[in-house]
């Protein structure tokens, strides 16, 4: 069972939020959600005990209960092409940094391409994005987020996790949290509507982790190499600088050291 709640800080997003005690995975709720009928845009599908949750590459996204937020979004972002909807992505990884920056040094958090986001060197966040394709368009969108707030024991799988409470030493009430979330996002919603999308653009390069710098990578094959990034495709692929050459990069064609 869940709870419904409604935000009355938003025009939509997070406006109605089903918030459940426990969810194996917000996005798979989501999916079954859009599959019964058409929720609101904007719906979220809330929890802070996800047991199944996704994250990128197919890994599983842990949580422990009671310490973290896991929501999905369901918009309808017709509005923009297949072809960039990257767009999206974006938007969303700078809505999630405008919230964390509410709590956590500003200068420390950043977007490691995709849509993860770090506070320094250290991963805090985690989005995943599903879309469904209608006529080269988006006819809907499921937007996974994980935010570690309180938890400070993380699975030694985990490389270099951190949270709100250990970056601050403070403890956090998620149902605020998440509401804020909600609030925070939106903008970045509507700024993508406003066609703003050099705005979006501009910004994610702006935040982007390791932006104009140089450093070490792997290739699919596990080999290290040194480049330094320099920009994104149109369809999201990461544009790296390899010696004199413009190498681009899909999502499992390279890794961060």
């Amino acid at each position: 069972m869940y709870t419904l709640l409604s935000h009355s800080r938003t025009i939509f997003m997070g406006k109605e939020t089903r918030c459940y005690e426990h969810a194996t995975s917000t996005n798979e709720i989501a999916s079954i959600l859009l599959s019964n009928f058409r929720p609101a845009e904007g719906t979220a599908i809330l929890t802070f005990d996800q047991t199944a949750g996704k994250g990128q590459r197919g890994n599983t996204w842990l949580s422990e209960a009671g310490k973290n937020i896991a929501v999905s979004y369901i918009l309808y972002p017709l509005f923009i092409s297949a072809a960039k909807q990257f767009l999206l992505a974006q938007a969303i990884a700078l809505g999630v940094c405008d919230f964390i920056r509410q709590y956590i040094d500003s200068n420390e958090v950043r977007i490691k391409w995709p849509n993860d986001i770090y506070v320094g060197s250290k991963k805090i966040a985690g989005i995943l994005i599903e879309n469904t394709i209608s006529n080269a368009g988006i006819k809907n969108s499921i937007i996974g987020i994980g935010i570690n707030v309180n938890q400070t024991n993380f699975d030694n799988k985990l490389l270099n996790p951190t949270s709100f409470t250990k970056e601050t030493g403070k403890e956090f009430n998620l149902p605020a949290l998440a509401e804020n979330l909600s609030a925070c996002l939106e903008p970045r919603i509507l700024a993508l509507k406003a066609q703003k999308t050099a705005l979006i653009e501009t910004d994610y390069l702006n935040n982007l982790y390791k932006y104009q710098q140089s450093a070490t990578y792997l290739d699919s094959d596990g080999i290290p190499f040194e480049g330094t990034i320099i920009g994104i495709a149109p369809g999201g692929k990461l544009i790296v600088q390899i010696k004199d050459k413009n190498c681009l990069f899909d999502l499992k064609e390279i890794s961060f050291c």
